[in-house]
């Protein structure tokens, strides 16, 4: 593309509304090609041929500018431009201007329009007296034309050249940054024509690469060659040459087309060849994010600038730090800087003194918590205050202003800890450095350091890492910046002042023009320090700038791309030494940036600084200004020459002459105390300003016409006030995620400002769409003394630092932003609140089924359609059980909160049996039973219970989390909230059956999930044909059905029933986490079946309080507030003092009856579950909000299902149903789920929450476990009662569940046992009712009853069992058909016992038969029990041998021949094993060490052994370490303890075995272990028997890892063996029994035969097991992989 200083970027163009005087500026004045290709200016098409061009340059005028331009005026004055173009630089300082033909006359860089084929001449003319020559070149840089260098002033070149369509450029090559021009050429007409343009309408981003193509088709007669090109705009970028035969036809593309030197906006792209060509339009999206977002949050004007709409606080006031800490020089001064770390924790520094203290003192670091006022110092710095005690200053003002000065926060302050500080160290730690300028000033560095905080908060001073140093002098004041922050990316801003001072100048020239380059000592003081030449407009010297750093974590930094030396480098073409031009430069040209802001949407850079100190006009120029810039790419204030909108005039000191104004374009820096380079950067103007005088301010420009440069501006911003004080505060980016009292989002995008030191104001700006500027005053600034910094909390609201008030809080507390009523049609329906709450009251929209007032069963029907027959009474109706059937209304129900009550007879009490009496039950939808039992004091299965739902107990039924049941005689109410399933189009379940029920107004169910319609035992599929869910005629799944209450049939079953209605819930769309695949269980849904130690679950019985939730709390309830208490504004939220997961909620709330103020802010509070999960409270009576902050409401998610509020003044209550979020190794696993009943009604119905709902949003999950429960303050008096919570154990965070443990053996499973009490016994092994470590399936379609796996006892009662004295183990079973029953039990060869009697006196012989396999070998053949036995209830058993497990699992399955399978029980004993021993917790009580096996040979811990430690994997159990010296495990003798033959398995793991080392070993019988200093495992099978008959392993074993050691003795076979890790490594031929040994067992030592132990094992050793028999090689191999 032509260069990028030819075709200088504009957003404007030429629809930019800028004058012709401006626009001839930029022509004439800039001194580059400016605006050239976008005005169209170029060589007229004619017959002239020759073109006259003079090289110039532009240092030709006085006053470091060109100054036959700096005095032109425009006719009509300067307009200001959009913000944007303050953006926009210019440079160089070499150019060709244009001398003839006109139409090129007095133009900078003219383009040059020539025709293809034409000749030319080109003379220029060398009028600087510099090198220069005259170049062409193409698209790609190669050159066409070239001429040799010239450099005599006056010199004359011709240049002769034929014009072709690859000409792009011409330049200057040794000034070919600045010196160049395009060239254009237009065609001849060719033979060619372009066609088919594609893309013909583009649209891409700044930078992308752009690919064009266009058809190109030869219309003449003979074939032809030609150049075919590519433009955007007035710029030829690419061309190729082509050769087509006549009439032939091609496509041209041009690829990888540079876009990044395009404005934003519309460009014509055009590809042509001859005098054919075509076009199209290419948009550029623009590389610069858009100042102005577009929030999708309303805005409201009008409330967000109503002051009374704020609360400001001071949280920390100067004076505190000094009054409440034991400063080391009990002064703080001024505070100078503040920032916010994530936690909100705002810390500032300090001074340590006012800014004239003289001597050494220290700064204060200090952080406050703004919400609870907690506040720390965190270090004190020893610093300078004052440079007269290490400079001699004579009379003159010493260095001042020094002390602390910055603090910045680290991005990564949360992980790293680190605070960064500047500040001017102590003359004791001064580094003193060397200056450039006079060998009398003294000059230390000032220090940018970074500390890391503590535990205790505070900063450890010897973690100090310097980052960044500022040589400055001592002798005089003053200005040193010191301000720092951080931008995007770690990039690091540091702001430092001039370092310069005028006093000593008794003229006062200096003060406008700091540029006295005088040297020696001047009126006192050296004459460099009064040259801000030498400082702010020095590129080699880092005062006077902000500095743009990438820091990095071991402390250095690296310089990020785009500072100012590289943009300035691109400008000008030339390139320049890192000592002359420092590469950290951001920003130049500055006299006291007092502060710096960041603003993170646009990476712009918000900046200010004080002015110089002229009171007034005068010829240098213009009074002292205070002045504001927004840098989006790197620049220069101008400082000293220019100030704001105006230049100064050169002054000679010496001689008191006064010259030319500056120009802000082509300045020169040639200060003999200038280090760097001479020309610097082009002067940027600021954005706004202000004098420090009005006098003569508004008609200074018909005094001095020169002060009005061609720049955009205005004289004046009325809005400000006179003063050169000036600071920025935040540019303010509003966020949802924000909290209500945040700053409200019309500040969004308003650059802040301030003026402490002469208005004390706080202003803010607003750009407006068509450029211009407005200027407000901030007015919630109560009790802000000079503002001087300002910070946005993580909340959103603003933080302001007073420099004499200390830290002020703003709070915004108006109604939400943009806050207008809903339209009526948006508002939830109105449902009249139930008089009592969840009492029973109907709410005003219920449907009454039967409420005892004259009450009737007219309108209810059998299911069958006929009359009910049930006996009815004035106050309620009752089963009557000399009749059969059941009843329900004549009403279909869909999804409905149903309420019911119903009590058992007094007379029932005192007969309970467990499942009666008193047994009815609720079939929704005529299917799915909730239980209605009289289980006051009468235990029963768990899912059989009042409140359960109905039964299976794996897979299917639910019992209740607890048991709130009033005694027989006393009434009890269920709450049911119900969804039915809803089933696609081919009948497949997409919603399971939901429910959520209250027993006495205590959740018993809670957002349970239904698997499936449950008869009895039996778990069915939905469309099973009996038993699943209920279809019309056509077979489509029914969404509406009557519920109907069971008469259960037998005499004692008498239940009655009263205030029975129902509420139709609105219809809920399905989501995709409702369906089956996906639905999130939860453990505290309902109650299980099992505990996890494998006893049967009994929930607890307890006192259900008073009438549903009001009244009386639970029984088992945290009463958080008994009586009232009232949350007043500004008390905060009241917070509960422990911590809740799962959880029941009743509150009851009153808003005044003298309420004020309207929509989402009168009576605001909220109930917030876990203290970020928050259920509206707000008086949304006859104040319409919008849905999502309705009462009711989970804010800013979901609406309340009605508006059931009462008016202010009344109580409320509000009832929650909580399910926490659930966590996985720091990922969300479950969401939460919230029902919710404001008065009765309920609000919210299982709603999956989304996240969090702190602040305007909801947010993403954060892992967190159970926390508090908050009552929150939002502004607003609030009165609160007779608040309880009941929770739900349950764990939030955690791992995936862990798989089902094994069992050892021996174990023993009594199927169906948790029918009957109590424990079966048999030889002291307990045979366990439910276990998770057996799992029980089947296939329905290969039993009689449809059955999978069902566990049952029958009859029952049940009948006694010959045969046996353990009948309970007989007269309980597990059927169904093809019965599989896995055991998860540890890997072994076993023997295992099945357990049958044939209880059902139906079947007789050749009814009930089945085949048997275990571990997938059939082990009994049509296998008829009854058949077996001999008849009905006699015990019959079956025992099978050597059953190998080698995966972990034991299967014992059997193939229904008819009827059902069915297996009572089952026992497994391990055969061989005489010993196990393991050391986890479980398998160590106190210093017991209990025996696995089954034989009860448990040990005793003597010495020193520590248990509970790890095993590797394959092994079972824990460890134990021994210490080598006494500790060991004594196991007593006992049968069984000295086979002749045997094995012994044992995990070691051990680095040193020492002397003789026993891993087990027991007197004269046995001993195994290691041979003495080798690791060499040793065993003596038979020890004592004869000498020599023992041996070693040929491999050692003392690596330090886990090894698994087998010691096999086999008689019979007539060797031992050692095996490690599964493979022989030695043996011993002519083995014999080993003999009988009275001593103890001993592990990790020897018995001796006397008395005592010894060859003590030192190392860790697990799962040691003894075996009777010498194990085949296949089982060792097994042991040593899996255990």
């Amino acid at each position: 593309m032509t260069n990028e200083n030819t075709n200088q970027r504009s957003d404007t163009e030429d629809g930019s509304g800028l004058t012709d005087s401006w626009r001839r500026f930029l022509q004439v004045g800039v001194g580059t090609a400016g605006l050239m290709s976008l005005s169209g200016l170029a060589l007229a098409q004619s017959d002239e041929t020759t073109i006259e061009l003079d090289a110039v340059n532009v240092q030709a005028g006085g006053g470091r500018g060109r100054s036959e331009y700096a005095w032109e005026d425009g006719e009509e004055g300067v307009v200001r431009g959009p913000s944007e173009e303050v953006c926009e630089y210019v440079g160089g300082n070499h150019v060709w201007m244009g001398v003839a033909p006109d139409s090129i006359a007095d133009l900078t860089n003219p383009t040059l329009e020539l025709t293809a084929g034409e000749n030319y001449t080109i003379e220029w003319t060398n009028t600087s007296g510099e090198t220069h020559n005259f170049v062409i070149v193409d698209a790609d840089g190669n050159e066409l034309v070239s001429t040799d260098e010239v450099s005599e002033e006056g010199e004359t070149q011709t240049v002769e050249f034929t014009a072709s369509e690859e000409m792009v450029e011409y330049y200057c090559a040794p000034h070919s940054g600045s010196q160049r021009g395009s060239i254009e050429i237009s065609g001849a007409s060719g033979a060619f024509t372009v066609s088919d343009l594609d893309p013909m309408d583009a649209s891409v981003s700044a930078g992308a690469a752009l690919t064009v193509s266009a058809t190109v088709t030869n219309d003449s007669d003979s074939s032809a060659t030609q150049a075919v090109t590519l433009w955007i705009d007035n710029n030829q970028v690419a061309s190729k040459s082509i050769t087509l035969d006549a009439g032939a036809q091609t496509s041209v593309s041009f690829t990888d087309v540079d876009t990044s030197g395009l404005s934003e906006g519309d460009h014509t792209h055009t590809v042509a060849s001859g005098g054919s060509q075509v076009s199209g339009t290419l948009t550029i999206d623009g590389g610069e994010v858009d100042w102005h977002r577009n929030l999708d949050v309303p805005i409201n004007a009008d409330e967000a600038t109503d002051w009374d709409n704020y609360e400001v606080t001071n949280v920390f006031s100067t004076g505190t730090i000094a009054s409440e800490y034991d400063l080391q020089d009990d002064e703080e001064g001024e505070w100078m800087q503040m920032d916010v770390d994530p936690q909100g924790r705002i810390w500032v520094v300090t001074r340590g003194a006012s800014f004239v203290t003289e001597g050494d003192g220290y700064a204060e670091i200090a952080w406050v918590d703004p919400d609870s006022g907690e506040h720390q110092l965190a270090l004190e710095i020893p610093v300078m205050f004052h440079g007269g005690h290490v400079a001699d200053s004579g009379d003159v003002s010493d260095a001042r202003e020094l002390g602390g000065q910055g603090i910045a926060i680290d991005p990564n302050f949360e992980e790293n800890g680190y605070v960064y500080v500047m500040y001017m160290p102590s003359s004791d730690n001064m580094e003193f450095v060397d200056n450039p300028y006079d060998d009398d000033i003294v000059y230390g560095n000032t220090l940018v350091s970074r500390f890391t905080m503590q535990d205790d908060g505070t900063l450890d001073p010897d973690s100090e890492e310097v980052v960044f140093e500022v040589p400055e002098q001592l002798h005089t004041c003053c200005h040193h910046g010191g301000y720092i922050t951080f931008g995007k990316d770690r990039e690091f801003y540091i702001s430092t002042g001039d370092n310069s001072n005028n006093v000593g100048n008794p003229d006062n020239e200096v003060n406008a023009f700091m540029g006295d380059e005088r040297q020696g000592m001047i009126h006192g003081r050296p004459g460099p320090v009064a040259d801000a030449q030498r400082s702010s407009g020095n590129t080699a010297d880092k005062r006077g700038k902000i500095h743009r750093i990438v820091l990095n974590e071991d402390g250095s930094y690296n310089i990020p791309d785009g500072n100012l030396k590289e943009h300035w480098e691109e400008e000008t073409g030339e390139s320049y030494s890192d000592a002359e031009f420092l590469p950290s430069i951001y920003v130049m040209g500055l006299r006291n940036p007092f502060t710096i802001t960041h603003d993170e949407h646009t990476d712009y850079l918000w900046s200010a600084h004080y002015g110089n100190d002229a009171g007034s006009l005068s010829d240098l120029g213009m009074t002292g200004f205070g002045d504001y810039h927004l840098w989006c790419e790197p620049g220069n204030a101008g400082y000293p020459w220019f100030r704001a909108y105006y230049p100064y005039r050169d002054y000679d000191f010496e001689t008191g002459e006064v010259g030319q104004p500056f120009w802000p374009d082509n300045l020169r820096n040639q200060s003999v105390n200038n280090t760097g380079i001479e020309n610097i950067p082009n002067v940027t103007p600021a954005l706004i300003w202000h004098p420090q005088s009005f006098d003569d301010y508004e008609n200074a420009l018909d005094i001095h016409p020169w002060l009005d440069q061609p720049r955009p501006g205005e004289v004046t911003y009325p809005e400000l006030d006179a003063g050169g004080s000036a600071d920025v505060g935040v540019v303010y980016r509003y966020d949802e995620g924000y909290s209500e009292h945040a700053l409200p989002p019309y500040f969004d995008g308003k650059p802040f400002f301030m003026n402490p030191s002469n208005a004390d104001v706080v202003r803010y700006l607003t750009f407006n769409d068509d450029g211009s500027l407005d200027i407000n005053e901030f007015g919630a600034t109560d009790g802000v003394a000079a503002a001087y910094d300002m910070k946005t909390l993580p909340d959103g609201r603003l933080a302001i630092m007073g420099m004499y008030s200390g830290i002020h809080i703003v709070e915004y507390n108006g109604p939400a932003p943009g806050y207008e009523p809903p339209p009526e049609e948006e508002w939830p329906d109105r449902v009249e609140p139930a008089a009592g709450g969840l009492s029973g009251d109907p709410p005003g929209d219920a449907t009454v089924l039967w409420n005892g007032d004259d009450a009737t069963l007219d309108d209810w029907q059998k299911p069958d359609g006929s009359e009910p027959d049930w006996v009815e009474t004035t106050d309620y109706f009752e089963v009557n059980s000399n009749v059969s059937g059941n009843v329900q209304p004549q009403e279909s129900l869909g999804d409905v909160h149903l309420h019911l009550e119903w009590r058992a007879p007094e007379d029932l009490d005192g007969l309970a049996n467990g499942q009666g009496p008193g047994n009815s039950g609720i079939f929704m939808m005529d299917t799915y039973e909730f239980q209605i039992l009289q289980s006051h004091d009468n235990p029963t299965y768990p899912s059989g219970h009042a409140g359960s739902y109905y039964k299976a107990s794996e897979g299917g039924g639910s019992a209740p989390l607890a048991l709130p049941i009033n005694p027989p005689g006393e009434w009890n109410s269920y709450d049911l909230i119900w969804r039915g399933p809803r089933f696609d189009d081919e009948g497949n379940v997409v919603r399971l059956p939901q429910a959520t029920l209250l027993f006495n107004g205590v959740v018993v169910q809670m957002h349970l999930n239904i698997p499936g319609p449950v008869w009895f035992q039996t778990m069915y599929p939905f469309d099973h044909d009996t038993y699943g869910h209920p279809r019309d005629e056509n077979g489509d799944f029914l969404t509406e059905v009557p519920f109907t209450l069971q008469n259960h049939g037998n005499e004692n079953d008498i239940v009655q029933f009263r205030n029975i209605w129902y509420r139709d819930l609105p219809e809920r769309p399905v989501t995709e986490s409702e369906h089956p695949d996906n639905i999130p269980e939860y453990s505290t849904s309902g109650g299980p079946w099992t505990l996890p130690s494998g006893d049967q679950y009994q929930p607890e019985q307890i006192n259900p309080g008073g009438e549903g939730t009001t009244g009386t709390p639970p029984g088992d309830a945290d009463v958080l507030i008994d009586g009232s208490t009232t949350i007043q504004p500004g008390d905060g939220d009241w917070v509960s003092d422990s911590e809740y997961g799962d959880a029941q909620v009743h509150l009851e709330y009153r808003i005044p009856e003298d309420v004020e103020g309207e929509g989402p802010l009168r009576g605001n509070s909220g109930v917030l579950m876990m203290g970020k999960y928050e259920i509206q409270i707000l008086d949304t009576h006859e104040n319409p909000v919008e849905a999502d902050e309705w009462a009711g409401a989970y804010t800013h998610q979901n609406g309340p299902n009605h508006d059931s509020v009462r008016e202010p003044g009344e109580w409320q209550q509000l009832d929650l149903v909580w399910q926490a979020p659930r966590f996985s190794g720091g990922e969300l696993d479950k969401p939460a789920q919230v029902t919710a009943f404001l008065n009765g009604v309920a609000v919210q119905t299982r709603l999956v929450v989304d996240g969090s709902n702190e602040g305007f949003a909801v947010n993403p999950y954060n892992e967190h476990g159970k926390m508090p429960l908050h009552l929150r303050e939002d502004g607003s008096e609030i009165d609160f009662q007779n608040v309880w919570i009941r929770e739900e154990d349950t764990q939030l965070t955690g791992g995936e569940p862990t798989e089902p443990e094994q069992v050892s053996a021996p174990f023993g499973f009594d199927a169906g046992g948790s029918f009957i009490d109590g424990t079966v016994t048999i030889d002291g092994l307990d045979y366990v009712a439910d276990s998770s470590s057996v799992t029980a399936s089947g296939d329905p379609s290969a039993s009689s009853t449809d059955t999978a796996a069902q566990p049952n006892m029958y009859p029952d009662p049940p009948n006694p069992i010959e045969g046996t004295e353990h009948d309970a183990l007989y007269q309980t079973e597990m059927f169904g058909g093809d019965l599989t029953l896995d055991v998860e039990i540890e890997n072994g060869l076993y023997e295992v016992t099945l357990y049958f009697a044939e209880t059902s006196s139906a079947l007789t012989e050749g009814d009930r038969v089945f085949d048997i396999s275990i571990q997938g070998t059939q082990v009994l053949s049509e296998f008829d029990i009854y058949s077996e036995a001999g008849g009905h209830n006699i015990a019959l058993s079956r025992t099978f041998s050597d059953i190998e497990v080698t995966d972990g699992v034991l299967t014992i399955s059997t193939n229904t021949i008819s009827d059902n399978s069915k297996i009572c029980g089952l026992e497994i004993r391990e055969i061989n094993k005489v010993g196990h021993w393991t050391f986890e917790a479980g398998n160590v009580d106190g210093d017991t060490v209990l025996d696995r096996s089954e034989y009860g040979h448990d040990g005793t811990i003597n010495g020193g052994v520590t248990t509970d430690l790890s095993a590797p994997t394959p092994a079972t159990g824990g460890a134990a370490e021994f210490n080598g010296t006494d500790g060991t495990v004594v196991v007593p003798d006992a049968e069984g303890l000295d086979p002749g033959a045997y094995t012994v398995s044992a995990w070691v793991k051990t680095d040193g075995t020492g002397p003789w080392a026993a891993v087990l070993g027991k007197g004269g019988s046995m001993w195994c272990g290691f041979e003495n200093q080798t690791g060499l495992p040793r065993f003596d099978p038979y020890n004592g028997a004869e000498q020599g008959d023992f041996f070693t392993s040929d491999t050692a074993v003392d690596d330090g890892n886990w090894h698994h050691v087998v010691y096999r003795h086999a008689p019979s076979e007539d060797v031992s063996s050692i095996y490690i890790d599964g493979q022989m490594a030695g043996s011993l031929d002519a083995a014999t029994e080993s003999p009988d040994s009275d001593t103890p067992l001993a592990i990790a030592s020897k018995s001796q035969t006397t008395s005592g132990f010894k060859d003590w094992f030192s190392g860790a050793i697990a799962d040691v097991r003894l075996y009777n028999v010498p194990l085949s090689e296949s089982k060792i191999t097994m042991l040593s992989q899996q255990g």
